[in-house]
This record gives structure tokens, C-alpha cells and sequence, in this order.
């Protein structure tokens, strides 16, 4: 039910954004 509300579904776009790019940070740091 709660699922189904767009509100939640960008909401965990949102955090998988972040994840994605602190792991980019993570690579790009762990790289240089």
C-alpha cells in the first residue's frame, strides 16, 4: 500500500542517488 505511493518510490531513488554516488567518490578517491 505504502509501496504503491510515488511519493516512497522517489524517495528511494533519491537514496539510492547518494549511494551511487558516494560509491563513484569512493572509487574515484580510492583511485588517485
Amino acid at each position: 500500500e505504502m509501496l504503491d505511493d510515488p511519493r516512497c518510490k522517489v524517495l528511494t531513488q533519491v537514496k539510492n542517488g547518494v549511494y551511487m554516488r558516494m560509491a563513484i567518490l569512493k572509487l574515484l578517491l580510492l583511485d588517485s
